[in-house]
This record gives C-alpha cells, structure tokens and sequence, in this order.
C-alpha cells in the first residue's frame, strides 16, 4: 500500500511543551501509573493481561454496535483497562490529568527498540476522523465474501495500527474492534492463531515499507477454518517443544504457504493432513490437500526441500494433466496385456513385470531384448515357464506396447510417485531378484 493509499493523511507533527508524556509513569521508572499503584513493571503486565482478559469476554458477549467507529474503539480500550489505568478510553493527544494533579499528552510516540515512528500531533485525531469516515463509506465492511473481506480489514487495521491513539493497550483494543467487526460482518477472526512476533512484524512492515501484504497474509490465514487448526496445532507443538529453551516460537515466525511463493527449507512435519517446512526465518505450514500427489512425495522428514503451493487454476490444470496421463497409462497397460493375451493366453501374464516398470522404467529395454525371439537364450528363457516359438509378430508387438508403457510412465513423471524407498520392500526385493535374473 503506497502512502497515497493509506486510510490516515500524513502531516507535521506538533510538539507540545505544556504537557509531557513523562507523566504517564511514575518518577524515575518506566511503569505506567496504575490504579493498583503496583510499580513492579513485570507485576503489572501480569495483572493487567488477567483483568483484560476477563473483560474481553464480557465485550465479546455484548451485542455487536450498529455503527463501528472509533468512538466504539474507546468504549472498548475503556471497558478493558477500566481497574488499571485512570485514562482509560482516553486517546494519547487530549491532555489527560491524573488524581495527582499531573497531566500528560503523548503527542509522539515510537516502537520500542525500532525506528518505526507512530502518528503525531493533530494527526491522531484528523486520522481518527478519516478512519471514521472510511468504515462508514465501506458500510462497516458488511457484505463482503471472505475473500473480499480480508483485504479491506487489513488496509483498515494497517490504518489504525499506525495513528496507535492510545498511550498504552492498542494491540488488545484493536484486535477486540476488528473481531467484533468480522462477526458483524458475518466472518471470523481468530487471532490466537498467530504469534506475537508474527504481529509485529506484519504491522512494522505496514508502517516502514508501506507494505500491507504480510497483514493481508495474516488476515487470511486467521479468518480461514482450514488454515486455522493447522496455524494453532503448529503453535501449540512448537511451545511444547521449547517449553524449557531459550528460543519460544515467538523466534520465528508461524504462517501458512501462499499460493505461488517459493519457499525453502527443512521439511519437519508430513502427515497426511499437513505439511511443515522450517524454512530461515518462519515456519510454513500447509495442508496436503493443497499439494498434487507429485509434489507431497518430495516432501521427507528433516530433508531439504523447496516447494510451492500451486493457485486453483494451476491446480486444476495440473490435475486434469493428471487424469490426461492415467489415461494413458491405462490405454497402454491395456495394449500389453492385449498382446499377452495373444501369446501366453492369459492378460494378466505380465502384470509383475509391468509393475517393476512402473517403478523403474529402464528394466523395460533390458525386458525386451530378453523377449524377442532374435535373442540367443530365447529357446531357453525360463523367465515366461513356457514356449514362444512361431509367435515372432505377436513378440514384435508386444515389444512395442511394453516400450510405448515405460514411455508413457517417464512422460507423466509417475516414477516420482513410486520411488523404490516409498514403497514396500516387498516390491523393492523383487525388482532387484528381476535385475538379477536378467
């Protein structure tokens, strides 16, 4: 999203040198002045995020508003930290005055260890008036499909994310408003299918880079069911597994494959539900119904693998390719066993050898010098238990229909599928005993 694009306008910032948001914390410490005069900062988050917490359900209980707009956005941050701070519901550039008589604006503000600068001066509030308006003009984004609904629900949480009104608590607010939002916009959000780091990064590149698609990617993932139990099942292993180490999932980030990008890396889970590839900085999970047959037998356990995730008309087509190259593997299997009718008296005679083939095309022209009657050892061959003389035409055909059949096999790559370590040793021992034999 180009700056041009964004929901809130861009202007100079104020300074204020009558109000300070040094105000909001307590002298000479960076905790936030608090209704439980707790000046711990560690016991503070932990009280804050319970009596949030328990609040939330109670607003996500209470009918959705007819109109959302960020007054409503206040009314929440209000209900949230009604027991923790004094300024509750209170945007960051109205001077706020505290029972002690202090009064603080925070009229500039910034990430912490980044250089990603917030919404400054009457820039908050202009932008908050152009939110407004924007979600009025988009009819509270009701009467979208899902798939139109992400995108305007990310340019718009891009949006508030970045004029950040309140001193403290936006995360939480912002993520109740827009799941209150999606409900009454018949959608779900589920926000607990992402990490936090995936958060900050998603909005940090919104701001930094004008870049809204990891939001759009995010919206996606946590608005759609399927991806949802993958997203979260990844989420919980993962904190299982580094329960005690010094390296949460928190460290990278958990996201499901988009369609058309490449991605590389070392493959940690595959099941016949999903797929997931640790790859530099994330990692990818995927369902398996999103992966032709070809493209899930690459996949093996703490391997290195590249894959990616073909979009419904590359599947579509790669499929009906698919069903185009059974076709003819079926019209070809029919053409050998045809022709061992005719000679062996049975269509099922060479079933087996066909089934090596399968698995290595190759053994087809080693198979058919040993067939034709030109060959020294023909009289002799005991590979076939029975006679074959004066059948020379019908061994010429068969010769064909068995080398047309390995061709077809290595055209529709469907040696990938049955790659000797994938299949029972069972067929592995007899292909090597054939190899022999010959």
């Amino acid at each position: 999203m180009k700056k041009t694009e964004r929901v809130i306008t861009l202007k100079q910032p104020e300074i204020s040198i009558m109000h300070s948001s040094y105000y909001y914390t307590y002298p000479d410490t960076v905790v936030l002045k608090n209704k439980y005069g707790i000046t711990d900062l560690y016991e503070l988050v932990q009280r804050c995020a319970h009596d949030t917490a328990k609040e939330a359900v109670n607003l996500l209980a209470e009918p959705d508003p007819e109109r959302f707009d960020t007054s409503y956005l206040k009314y929440l941050h209000g209900r949230l930290f009604q027991d923790v701070f004094e300024w509750a519901g209170c945007t960051r550039d109205v001077p706020f005055t505290f029972s002690d008589g202090t009064t603080a604006t925070a009229l500039g503000m910034s990430k912490s260890d980044s250089d990603v600068k917030f919404a400054a001066g009457r820039e908050i509030g202009e932008s908050l008036e152009l939110f407004d308006r924007v979600l009025a003009q988009k009819n509270n984004l009701k009467g979208l499909s899902r798939e139109e609904f992400v995108p305007e629900a990310a340019k718009l949480f891009a949006a508030i994310n970045y004029i950040h009104p309140f001193r403290e608590g936006n995360g939480r607010t912002q993520r109740l408003f827009f799941i209150k939002l999606a409900r009454a916009a018949g959608h779900k959000l589920d926000f607990s299918a992402m990490t936090s780091m995936r958060m900050t990064y998603a909005s940090i590149e919104s701001i930094r880079n004008d870049d809204i698609a990891p939001l759009e990617h995010l919206f996606e993932d946590i608005s759609n069911p399927k991806k949802l139990r993958i997203l979260k099942r990844c989420i919980r292993e993962l904190r299982e597994l580094y329960a005690a180490d010094k390296s949460p999932p928190e460290e990278k980030l958990v996201i499901s494959a988009r369609e058309g990008v490449l991605y590389k890396g070392i493959c940690r889970v595959v099941d016949q539900d999903r797929v997931v590839v640790e790859t530099a900085n994330a990692y990818v999970n995927c369902s398996s119904d999103c992966f032709t047959p070809e493209q899930l037998s690459a996949f093996e356990l703490d391997h290195k693998v590249t894959f990616k995730v073909l979009n419904t008309d590359e599947m579509t087509k790669k499929f009906t390719e698919n069903i185009s190259m059974r076709r003819q593997q079926e019209r070809s299997k029919q053409r050998v066993q045809h022709c061992a009718k005719a000679i062996y008296g049975n269509a099922d005679e060479l079933n087996g050898i066909m089934r090596m083939i399968r698995i290595e095309p190759t053994l087809a022209e080693t198979f058919v010098e040993r067939l034709m009657p030109s060959s020294a050892e023909y009289r002799n061959n005991e590979t076939f238990g029975r006679e074959k003389a004066g059948h020379t035409e019908n061994f010429g055909k068969l010769a064909d229909a068995v080398k047309s059949y390995a061709n077809v096999i290595k055209a529709s790559s469907y040696e990938n599928l049955q790659k000797p370590q994938k299949i029972e040793k069972h067929y592995v021992q007899v292909v090597r005993k054939f190899i022999r034999s010959l």
